[in-house]
């Protein structure tokens, strides 16, 4: 049976629990526990190939809408590429991945996602290109002069009212940062916040109505992500120094940022990270200037007259790699 293509079926269960058993077996992943959960927003856009009745093929998008240096772009993050091992070298994956950037690619938009080394020849035929990430690690001493408030209180995610809590102030995006930051659902965060991994790692000020991923080991703290409140206003240089000055355990001397924050303290590195298991791939529709200085010009000719979109600071939390 020739594949149909059906695309945005979110919303039906019988098409979902298809893609679930997919996602089950290339991923170990959960569509069906995810939506029942509420995890998977009315952003999240499915592009699938269906065969007798079942997925054989699927890439996912997760749409947004990104303020970055005051201008504001729509943003696609693309992820859980996948193909039944059985209909693979068929080509499936290469023209979903074409109807779905026929249908997000033009003017004012960036598109980005995570490939794993077996994949990293497949995304350049489409435009993307291989981005390192802005490391953002600190000398624990440039904010011992910042005095503690002490504001946090550690969330349990397993307690109802936390979780209810955390729900309100992560269920959508709000940017900690003014380079760049994400408006809209905050599905990817919140499914990776149900791991074990992160879910005993949420701290919340009371004062400031946020929360906090954190990870404290040895002498390092790891801040993993920020969540604001909606329509609340980046964060300040002052707040976010303030905010890592909180959270400081009295031993820690190496503070590690996995999100973009604005801060004037001076990185103890200044090298970029490049994901050897989720390589970062970036297509954006104008010129582009990389971290590291690289300058990127846009495919197809769409604004290239424009000013270079800057993403010198770019860096994708780690709880949105999918």
């Amino acid at each position: 049976m020739r594949p149909v293509l059906v695309s945005n079926y979110a919303s039906d269960p019988e098409k979902m629990a298809g893609l679930d058993e997919l996602g089950m077996r290339i991923f170990g992943i959960s569509f069906v526990k995810w939506k029942e959960q509420g995890l998977l927003g009315d952003n999240y856009i499915p592009y699938s190939f269906f065969s007798d009745g079942k997925v054989i093929s699927n890439v996912s998008a997760n749409l947004y809408t990104a303020q970055i240096y005051d201008k504001t772009y729509e943003v696609v993050q693309i992820g859980t590429v996948m193909t039944d091992p059985d209909y693979r070298g068929q080509g499936l994956a290469a023209r979903l991945m074409r109807e779905l950037l026929s249908n997000y690619y033009r003017e004012n938009t960036l598109l980005f996602l995570f490939a794993n080394a077996s994949v990293l020849a497949f995304y350049p035929k489409f435009g993307f290109v291989r981005s390192g990430q802005k490391r953002y690690v600190f000398d624990a001493d440039a904010l011992r002069e910042v005095s503690r408030e002490n504001t946090f209180r550690k969330l349990d995610w397993a307690i109802s009212a936390d979780r209810e809590l955390f729900m309100r102030i992560a269920s959508d995006r709000t940017p900690i940062s003014r380079q760049f930051g994400l408006q809209g659902s905050s599905s990817p965060r919140l499914i990776y916040l149900t791991d074990d991994a992160y879910n005993q790692s949420l701290y919340y000020s009371e004062s400031r109505d946020i929360v906090v991923c954190m990870s404290v080991e040895k002498e390092q703290i790891t801040v993993h992500d920020i969540f604001l409140r909606k329509g609340r206003s980046v964060l300040s240089v002052s707040e976010t120094n303030q905010i890592l000055a909180d959270l400081l355990p009295v031993n820690t001397t190496r503070i590690v940022c996995d999100c973009m924050i604005d801060t004037d303290m001076l990185p103890s590195s200044d090298e970029l990270e490049w994901g050897e298991h989720d390589a970062l791939f970036v297509l954006a529709s104008e010129p582009t200037i990389l971290p590291g200085g690289a300058l990127v010009f846009a495919n197809r000719g769409i604004n290239v007259a424009t000013p270079p979109l800057d993403l010198c600071g770019f860096r994708v939390t780690g709880l949105d790699h999918t």
